[in-house]
């Protein structure tokens, strides 16, 4: 039966990691380079790809292995991501890099519980690659729009670490 998660709360524990593995490559202005960069999209790509086929093993040890080959695509594609914002020159005068500077923790909390009303919406209406676009825009300017309202009063502030 498990935990419910209700409100996606388990699920965002889970990745608290991966969001502190990206605080850190920030804080220490870890700079990858171009070919670690492209390292880490074949990395990506290719745990991606065999997490996909190990996914519907029953196996106890190829699950074990999906397990970490999943958590290791992670940190690659935050190494990508974080790669290729270095690579296309993020700076700090951008107005949308220093709203994402801002909103980031925020944007990270809340945007999981919005994930599944959006999907909902748009599910079998729109191509799913669109529908992937579409709510990843929608829900990083909602999450950011929420964690601005939330950075209004100083109890908000501190309840949710803003």
């Amino acid at each position: 039966m498990g935990v419910k998660n209700v409100l996606q709360i388990v699920t965002a524990v889970r990745y608290a990691m991966y969001y502190y593995f990206g605080t850190y490559l920030y804080e220490k202005e870890i700079k990858p380079s171009t070919s670690l960069t492209v390292m880490s999209v074949i990395f990506s790509v290719g745990g991606f790809a065999l997490s996909s086929q190990l996914a519907g093993s029953n196996l106890f040890v190829l699950k074990a292995v999906n397990i970490l080959v999943s958590s290791f695509t992670s940190f690659a594609g935050i190494f990508m991501v974080y790669g290729f914002a270095n690579l296309i020159g993020c700076k700090e005068d951008n107005r949308i890099w220093r709203g994402l500077k801002k909103n980031s923790f925020g944007v990270y909390l809340f945007h999981q519980q919005l994930i599944y009303p959006c999907i909902m919406l748009l599910n079998g209406r729109v191509n799913p690659v669109i529908q992937v676009v579409i709510c990843f825009m929608v829900l990083g300017f909602i999450s950011s729009g929420i964690t601005e309202f939330l950075r209004k009063w100083k109890a908000t502030k501190v309840m949710f670490g803003l």
